[in-house]
């Protein structure tokens, strides 16, 4: 409609100025009017495009912020079981560790007690994210639609860096458990060996849980903080 309104008012224009008739300044005014006539329609139909493409906007980031609010509360859900697990493998990794120093404590016994826990002592425990929603939003370039900047920053961050960080972390010691099993087996003929080796191990793990639990610390309480952004918004 804006278009044909336009189309209108410029003949109107030109046939105001080609017009045999009537002295110039009334030419000049009938000319002016279809000037402004134009130029508001235009300014109109920009002004509601503009509006209509911002609202188109909001939809996309709202179903995306709920979207991806639905996903960190399940990522919550998993990193609460997953940190509870790396929390009971640090606490037997201490005890072996401390039971390794112990040279009043025999090998057998050591061996005996990784034994009866392996189902614990092997777990391998790897968070993976439900992060496809998000990266999909990214590729299509949308994350400049999220308003709220600190809402935006956080939710980069959580996804570029602090998960990142907790699964490089959980991958390197996968990495090392799985290489070390041959390691020990191989071991295992040489007493004085396979108790440096025990010792060794237990102070790697030991070290690495540790970590590892504190960095799911560190990203659950980061999750939480985008989800009550979420929630505010």
């Amino acid at each position: 409609m804006a278009e044909l309104e336009v189309i209108k008012h410029s003949k109107k224009m030109y046939r105001a100025w080609n017009s045999g008739h009537g002295a110039f300044l009334h030419k000049l005014q009938d000319f002016a009017i279809e000037v402004i006539i134009i130029v508001f329609a235009v300014g109109l139909t920009i002004w509601f495009h503009e509006l209509a493409e911002h609202r188109h906007e909001a939809t996309i980031e709202k179903k995306f912020l709920l979207g991806i609010q639905t996903d960190l509360v399940k990522d919550l859900q998993e990193m609460t079981e997953d940190s509870s697990l790396v929390s009971e493998q640090y606490q037997l990794m201490q005890v072996c560790k401390n039971l390794a120093n112990n040279s009043a404590v025999s090998t057998d016994s050591i061996v005996r007690l990784m034994n009866s826990r392996s189902a614990l002592l092997y777990r391998m425990i790897l968070f993976r994210p439900n992060a496809g929603r998000y990266e999909g939003f990214k590729s299509a370039g949308q994350l400049r639609l999220i308003e709220h900047d600190l809402l935006a920053e956080s939710i980069i961050d959580l996804y570029e860096e602090n998960i990142p960080a907790l699964v490089y972390l959980e991958q390197m010691y996968i990495d090392f458990k799985m290489a070390n099993f041959d390691t020990y087996n191989l071991g295992k003929e040489n007493m004085v060996a396979e108790r440096t080796y025990l010792r060794n191990y237990f102070s790697y793990t030991a070290e690495s849980s540790f970590n590892i639990m504190q960095e799911y610390h560190q990203v659950m309480m980061q999750t939480r903080q985008v989800v009550k952004l979420l929630k505010v918004k």
